[in-house]
């Protein structure tokens, strides 16, 4: 057995050297030869890939489609608990507010209901003139009856944002108390400044404080004020003026945040 098996020539002969490695080609001659491994490759996955009757396919194919919302709520939102914080947090996102965030709505909302008065001012004069509803005062009082929400009532699409503010908000920013400014203040964006809703940096929590914010001032504008907006405008348009928002500001808003004044001057 020693004989047959030990003195077999695979044992008794020196082993044969390993091939010396390919030294690598010069960058000209391996930029012609590339697209030819790459293809080789490429036949050989395939190959590999299709034995057996299997298909190589996207990583998509393998892991499937992902479930939709309705699925999950259906399958895991047994007790109805998760569709009603859902639409909780779509009619009145303020609720879910932390304490100290509530707390900057509220403060902040009186602050600026000023700037949020001639804001509104503002847009409904230019959605009046647009719709060529200055002389028409139904038409007035339709634009001013929707200027404080983002989506009309009885509408079949679903609101922008959480609580349905004002889109006209978009075109302004909300700044807090500062040294120079002591109160919150509402400012329209200037030329080439990104809106926050798109700028990709606010926080989620910031952009509810800012539209509750919009949204609760320009509803206690409209509705406190005693004069009504529409009917102002309807009378200064009647007079043959040109209207400027300056000219319906100046006669809506002023008893207003004269008020507001001597208010933050007692306190």
């Amino acid at each position: 057995i020693e004989q047959t098996f030990c003195g077999a020539p695979a044992v008794t002969n020196s082993p044969k050297q390993p091939p010396r490695p390919r030294k690598r080609r010069e960058a000209s001659d391996t930029s012609g030869e590339r697209g030819k491994t790459i293809s080789s490759k490429t036949s050989k996955t395939s190959k590999s890939g299709s034995r057996g009757g299997k298909r190589v396919g996207s990583e998509s194919d393998d892991v499937g489609a992902m479930p939709s919302m309705d699925e999950l709520l259906k399958k895991y939102d047994t007790d109805g608990s998760i569709s009603n914080l859902i639409e909780m947090e779509r009619e009145n996102p303020e609720g879910m507010l932390e304490h100290d965030k509530l707390k900057q709505v509220q403060v902040g909302s009186e602050q600026i209901k000023c700037d949020v008065c001639r804001a509104v001012c503002k847009v409904t004069l230019q959605r009046a003139k647009k719709q060529r509803a200055l002389h028409d005062e139904d038409a007035l009082s339709d634009i001013v009856s929707s200027i404080c929400i983002g989506t009309p009532e009885g509408s079949d699409e679903y609101p922008k944002y959480p609580g349905n503010p004002p889109l006209w908000g978009e075109l302004y920013k909300v700044t807090p108390p500062s040294s120079d400014l002591p109160r919150w203040s509402l400012t329209r964006l200037r030329k080439g400044e990104p809106m926050q809703e798109r700028s990709g940096n606010a926080e989620y929590e910031d952009l509810v404080v800012k539209h509750a914010m919009i949204s609760r001032a320009c509803k206690a504008v409209v509705g406190e004020t005693e004069v009504e907006l529409a009917e102002l405008i309807y009378r200064l348009a009647s007079a043959n003026m040109a209207l400027t928002s300056e000219i319906v500001s100046g006669a809506f808003c002023e008893p207003l945040c004269h008020t507001l004044d001597n208010i933050k001057d007692e306190v």
